[in-house]
C-alpha cells in the first residue's frame, strides 16, 4: 500500500423547483466525469461532503440529494457507509424556531454562555430542530456508517483502516447558530464538542486525522475560533471545508507549530453556467504527501477539466505501514550517493 484517494464535494444547494432540470444536468455530467477518471487515480476509498447539501433545509430537497449521492457511490463502486457528511448554513430550515435562533445569537457572546445553553438538552434540541430535515436524511443515509458521536451529537469520529493506515474522519457542526446574512464571525462549533472529540482522538491509535467542517475557522466567533485553532487543528492533519465556493489548498501552522493542510472545496452546484467543481484528494503514504486536483465544469460541453493541482507534505504519526516497496520508496531520498572525496 502506498496511495489511495477520496472524493471531496461541497455546496450542492439542491432545490426542488424549476431549477431541478439544470441541477440534474450538471450533477449527471459530474457523476459521469468522476466515473471516467476513477481508473486514473489511486483507488477512491471514501467520499467527503462538506455541507450545504440542500438549499433551504427542506425534506423534498434531500430526496434529490439522496438520489445524487446514490448515483455517485455507485459510480465509484462504494456504498453509503463510505460517505461522510456535515451540515452547512443552507441545511438550516430558517422557517423553524426563528425566535430561538435570534436568542442564541444574542446569548452566544462567550464560551461560557455557549456551554451553558448547549449543555441543556432542551435548549440544544430547539436549535437542532432547525436541522431536522438534514438530520433525518443524514441518519437514514448514513445508517451503515460506523461513527462515535460526542454526547451532544455535535461532532463525530469514524475510525477506518484504509490499506493498513489507521485514520479518523472527524465531522464538526458549524451550522448550529447559522440563520441570516450576518453569519460571518457570529457562529460557533462550541467548546464541548471540540474538547470531547479531541479526547477521543487522543485515545485512538490514529495516524491520520481528516477533519470536515462547512465554514472557514475565521467565520466562528473569536473565542470559538481560538479553541478550534488551539485544540483541534494541532492534531488535525487535513481539514476539509466549503462555504466560500473557492477551491484552495493551504498549509497553516498551528499553535503547536505543526502543519494542518486546509483543503477548501469549490461549489459542486450554484447554477448551470457557474464553474461548478469537485476535487479528488490522493494520499501517498510512503512519501507522506497529499495531492489535491480540482476539476471545473464547462456548461457548454458538459465536461470537467483540471482547474488546480496542489501537492503538499502531510504529517503521518507512528510507523510506516506497507510492504518492502513502500519502505524503499520512503528511504530512497535519504540514500542519494554523495561525491567521493579525492584521496
Amino acid at each position: 500500500m502506498s496511495e489511495f484517494s477520496w472524493l471531496l464535494i461541497s455546496d450542492l444547494h439542491l432545490k426542488s423547483n424549476c431549477e431541478t432540470w439544470s441541477q440534474s444536468v450538471v450533477l449527471r455530467d459530474m457523476v459521469r466525469d468522476i466515473q471516467s477518471r476513477t481508473p486514473n487515480h489511486p483507488t477512491i476509498k471514501f467520499i467527503v461532503v462538506s455541507g450545504d447539501l440542500a438549499h433551504g433545509g427542506k425534506r423534498e430537497e434531500y430526496n434529490l440529494v439522496e438520489s445524487f449521492l446514490d448515483d455517485l457511490v455507485s459510480a465509484v463502486q462504494l456504498t453509503r457507509s463510505d460517505v461522510f457528511i456535515v451540515p452547512g448554513n443552507h441545511d438550516i430550515d430558517r422557517d423553524i424556531q426563528e425566535l430561538t435562533f435570534h436568542g442564541s445569537r444574542s446569548e452566544f457572546t462567550s464560551a461560557n454562555n455557549v456551554e451553558r445553553f448547549l449543555s441543556r438538552p432542551h435548549e440544544r434540541a430547539s436549535l437542532l430542530s432547525r436541522l431536522r430535515a438534514f438530520n433525518e436524511f443524514e441518519s437514514r443515509f448514513s445508517a451503515g456508517v460506523e461513527r462515535e458521536f460526542t454526547q451532544d451529537r455535535l461532532a463525530y469520529i469514524s475510525r477506518r483502516l484504509v490499506d493498513g493506515l489507521p485514520l479518523g474522519i472527524v465531522g464538526l457542526n458549524s451550522a448550529l447558530a447559522c440563520g441570516n446574512d450576518d453569519d460571518n464571525r457570529n457562529i460557533v462549533v462550541g467548546d464541548r464538542p471540540i474538547v470531547d472529540i479531541v479526547e477521543r482522538i487522543r485515545e485512538s491509535d490514529i495516524r491520520l486525522v481528516v477533519g470536515v467542517v462547512h465554514h472557514p475557522p475565521v467565520w466562528l466567533r473569536e473565542f470559538d475560533q481560538r479553541t478550534l485553532e488551539r485544540r483541534f487543528l494541532p492534531i488535525c492533519d487535513i481539514l476539509h471545508r466549503g462555504h466560500l465556493h473557492e477551491p484552495d489548498v493551504q498549509p497553516i501552522v498551528t499553535s503547536a507549530e505543526t502543519n494542518c493542510l486546509v483543503v477548501s472545496a469549490g461549489a459542486s452546484y450554484v447554477w448551470r453556467q457557474f464553474a461548478n467543481s469537485y476535487s479528488i484528494v490522493s494520499l501517498n503514504v510512503a512519501e507522506a504527501n497529499c495531492n489535491v486536483i480540482n476539476y471545473e465544469y464547462d456548461s457548454h460541453s458538459g465536461a470537467f477539466s483540471v482547474a488546480h493541482s496542489h501537492t503538499h507534505a502531510v504529517r503521518l504519526s507512528g510507523d510506516v505501514p506497507g510492504d518492502v516497496a513502500d519502505l524503499t520508496a520512503a528511504i530512497r531520498p535519504l540514500c542519494e550517493p554523495t561525491e567521493r572525496l579525492a584521496p
